[in-house]
């Protein structure tokens, strides 16, 4: 085989085919080269995503455990607070071993899965659940306190003694998150007075002629609001409710659509708004509301408050919260009329925290009156000897040293040996020297005094006793030494017979219906005996003027005085458990049965209806064991109220003493609403039921000195009802005749059962000669000025063919009761008034307009001086609250 020889054009070809590989191959190298970069990077790319996914679960973890400390910590702190406020609410003031309890006991949650409560660098359970203080100067075992404005909250702006605490909890999961919370809480007590009106118990306002009184309102019950038609309420400060707001029922269940369509004007922060013109009106929904029975919540209502009031008005639901004074927290186990009450046999042993808060205990000076616990007999007597058998210790007058706080000083013959026997009121115009019986007036006679004022003519009898601080008798009508130079009689008695028991009559008191009985049917429970407080010898004794020890009675920020009278009170079979477990006496007038709605006369029943239970205790409002009571009931006399006198030369005369109420003649005899057969029987003779009271006179002028750079004030608190008379502490403007307040008033309250207020123009006979008839009642324009804090009725449903208003309180405008004919007269009043309690011996339900008084011009407003904590009454109830005022997360280095 030949060979083709190569040819110029092979080479050329053979060449470029060679070319062609080598460019092939070169392809190849840099594709491959491509390729592994694209795979380095997609590989750097799917550990960079993995990485960052792990990244991201690790961090999502932490966050998770972040979030359950977080949580962990709140919980602690909500728990820690919750504590100390339930702390707070049983022991008011709390030492540090009770506040430090609160750490273990009960301790953080311990429902929380992960979470423990460590503080940093410490491996301990629950160090991380801390509350700090900073003790009191005087005692470190207690925090320290001070007055300030309180910054937040439902009582901002108001004054308060408050008792900061920092709250500390770290929260630390499993894993090992950390969270520390820090919180800045007050305890805080209110002074009661800096509210207008304050009520533990429902409230209602619905005054006929337009009211304005000024200051804060709370209720620690529901509030009801309407007013008089034609009319305007003008309610200028916050309004606050534990309950609700009521606008279209008054309290004893009336429609304010009938006769009480004004104007209900609510402060907006910056204005007033009206709140029946508002939608909603009311809290609660329908308008068929009585006390003990109203509609559910409106749930628009919060939104209304909002909108239109800025919050100014506030319930319940919308945050409201009770305010409780210390002697009623569960700690201590009582009622808030324990504070006027006396304390039981042993307190000071069986519960020392009761007996500490009790006025008995607090105040400068006592005055105690009883009857011995067992009837026994008198050998000696005024007609069968020439002397009286000394019979001690039913009375008794001590004061609280000043060196020695606790310890009491018995001064009874210092107080009595200044004179204890009041004027002649009626002084008559020829000679009725006894057995003769003095007649009553047939026309209003003068004031009694012993004050005369311009304007006012008295009966111009002066008293025996010119520096008495106390008058437990006057001289009776018609003395002995009764002559035609004087009529008064007010040279030394020379028998016991000569003096008259302190009487007056109590229309109020004396009818269950607002219907007259016959003009000399007076029921033997309107006869109240009372004990004449002289205020202005009081100061004189206190400032050392007269007497020799009042200049040692403590008086740590002014003056106080605490008065009880038992005598003729019958001990409750049953008591309410705060009281005692056995038979006791309780301070109560011990008969409720009065309401008796089927009844036109208001008759007797024998069952508990709505508004008897005055006497029962009260936990929220709601009394667990209610009862009526009716052992107090029976008047202290034999043979159903035959009585047998002496009849000159005849010896023993039977006489009918008592005879059956008209209007309830099935009641018979002995209950508190029979009939005295003569007015004159009840004024000169003790009281045949538990009907004791305190009268206050000659209290214009209030002169005690200075207390810590002020006018020294006076606290004056009673067991029993007390009847202000004239003037009080408004000295030179008593009878003014536009609204002027002294400047040289000081800080003055009057804390007691009920208040009773009585013109300037007052004298017990005239009640006796008129019980029915107010055109002999008439007042004067007076002035008072003091804080109240008092009881009042229980309020029911109006029973068919009663007076509109009947069944209700009275409501606030009628809270300080009258006994006269205010018409065309005004009432000038500056304070603030509490209601605390039901009250349980001036219980006669509020009535009006018929019999028992007609309503004055009211001059009421709010004393703004109690804003100020100096000038504030000596020994003024607080209220307790808790405050939050600060929360904050705390960033430390372990976090």
């Amino acid at each position: 085989m030949s060979m083709m020889p190569q040819t110029r054009s092979d080479s050329i070809i053979s060449t470029t085919r060679r070319d062609e590989l080598m460019r092939d191959r070169g392809d190849h190298g840099i594709a491959l080269l491509t390729t592994m970069i694209i795979l380095l990077l997609l590989s750097a790319m799917v550990v960079g995503v993995s990485w960052l996914v792990l990244d991201d679960q690790k961090l999502g973890g932490n966050n998770t455990d972040r979030q359950r400390a977080f949580y962990g910590a709140e919980a602690g702190m909500e728990s820690l607070t919750a504590s100390l406020e339930n702390l707070f609410a049983a022991n008011y003031a709390p030492d540090k071993t009770a506040i430090n309890n609160l750490l273990t006991t009960p301790g953080p949650p311990s429902n929380i899965p992960g979470v423990q409560y460590i503080a940093a660098g410490s491996s301990s359970p629950g160090s991380g659940y801390q509350i700090s203080f900073t003790p009191s100067p005087s005692n470190a075992n207690l925090p320290a306190s001070s007055f300030g404005t309180i910054s937040s909250g439902t009582y901002s702006g108001l004054v308060g003694l408050m008792t900061p605490y920092t709250l500390t909890v770290t929260a630390r999961t499993t894993p090992g998150s950390e969270v520390k919370l820090q919180r800045v809480t007050q305890t805080v007590g209110i002074p009661i007075f800096q509210f207008g009106f304050f009520s533990q118990t429902d409230l209602a306002f619905f005054a006929g002629p337009n009211f304005n009184f000024g200051g804060r309102v709370h209720t620690n019950g529901n509030l009801w609001l309407a007013e008089g038609d034609g009319s305007t309420l003008t309610m200028s400060q916050k309004v606050t409710a534990a309950g609700e707001i009521i606008s279209k029922n008054l309290e004893n269940g009336w429609l304010t659509s009938s006769s009480y369509t004004g104007t209900v004007n609510i402060t907006t922060g910056s204005g007033v708004a009206d709140l029946t013109s508002q939608s909603p009106s009311q809290s609660v929904l329908g308008n068929s509301n009585y006390y003990g029975n109203i509609g559910s919540y409106d749930t628009t209502f919060k939104s209304m408050a909002n909108s239109v009031y800025n919050n100014h008005i506030a319930v319940a639901e919308t945050g409201v919260r009770p305010l409780n004074v210390s002697i009623a927290t569960p700690a201590i186990g009582g009622q808030p009329i324990d504070q006027i009450r006396r304390p039981q046999h042993n307190e000071d042993t069986t519960n020392s925290a009761k007996l500490a808060e009790r006025y008995y205990s607090q105040t400068s000076l006592r005055v105690l009156l009883s009857d011995y616990d067992s009837t026994g007999s008198c050998a000696g007597s005024d007609i069968s000897s020439t002397s009286a058998t000394d019979l001690p210790n039913l009375i008794k007058i001590d004061y609280q040293s000043k060196t020695s706080p606790g310890t009491w000083v018995d001064v009874t013959k210092e107080i009595l040996n200044l004179g204890y026997t009041g004027r002649n009121i009626n002084p008559q115009g020829s000679s009725t020297a006894p057995p003769a019986l003095a007649a009553l007036p047939g026309s209003q006679i003068n004031a009694q005094g012993p004050t005369a004022h311009a304007g006012v003519s008295t009966v111009n009898c002066n008293d025996p006793s010119t520096n008495a601080v106390i008058r437990l008798a006057r001289v009776r009508d018609n003395p002995s030494f009764w002559s035609s130079g004087n009529h008064c009689g007010a040279t030394p008695g020379q028998h016991g017979t000569d003096y008259w028991p302190n009487v007056l009559f109590d229309t109020r008191e004396a009818l269950l219906r607002d219907t007259a009985l016959g003009g000399t049917q007076l029921t033997l429970a309107g006869a109240m005996h009372y004990v004449e407080l002289d205020v202005t010898n009081l100061a004189k004794w206190f400032s050392g003027t007269i007497g020799t020890n009042g200049t040692n009675v403590l008086a740590t920020n002014g003056f106080s005085i605490y008065f009880s009278d038992r005598r003729g009170e019958v001990k409750d079979p049953s008591p309410p458990t705060s009281v005692a477990t056995t038979a006791a006496l309780t301070g109560g007038f011990g008969y409720e049965d009065f309401v008796n709605p089927a009844s036109a006369g208001g008759c007797t029943n024998g069952t508990l209806d709505q508004g008897e239970d005055v006497e029962g205790d009260y936990v929220n409002g709601v009394d667990p064991s209610p009862a009526l009571r009716t052992y107090g009931g029976t008047p202290a006399f034999d043979n159903a109220g035959i009585a047998s006198i002496v009849a000159p030369l005849t010896g023993l005369t039977p006489s009918t003493v008592v005879s059956n109420n008209p209007n309830c003649t099935a009641a018979g005899k002995t209950w508190p609403y029979a009939i005295a057969n003569n007015a004159q029987d009840l004024r000169e003779n003790p009281p045949l039921l538990f009907r004791r009271a305190l009268k206050l006179v000659h209290g214009d002028t209030i002169s005690l000195g200075t207390c810590n750079s002020v006018p020294c004030g006076l606290a004056v608190i009673s067991e029993n009802p007390v009847y202000v008379q004239s003037c009080y502490n408004n000295p030179g403007k008593c009878n003014m005749s536009s609204l002027s307040w002294s400047s040289t008033s000081v800080g003055s309250s009057v804390i007691a059962d009920a208040v009773m207020l009585l013109s300037d123009s007052w004298n017990d006979v005239n009640s006796f000669a008129f019980p029915y008839d107010l055109g002999n009642r008439n007042s004067q324009t007076t002035t008072y000025r003091m804080a109240v804090m008092a009881g009042k009725g229980f309020p029911f449903r109006q029973p068919s063919g009663t007076a509109q208003d009947f069944g209700t309180d009275g409501g606030v405008h009628n809270f300080l009761r009258y006994l006269e004919n205010w018409g065309g007269q005004t009432l000038y009043y500056e304070g603030s008034i509490a209601s605390m309690y039901y009250s349980h011996q001036e219980v006669g339900v509020y009535k009006c307009c018929n019999t028992v008084y007609s309503p004055p011009n009211r001059g009421y407003q709010f004393d703004t001086n109690f804003l100020t904590p100096s000038l504030l009454p000596p020994l003024t109830p607080m209220l307790r609250t808790i405050n939050t005022i600060g929360f904050t997360q705390m960033m430390l280095p372990t976090q």
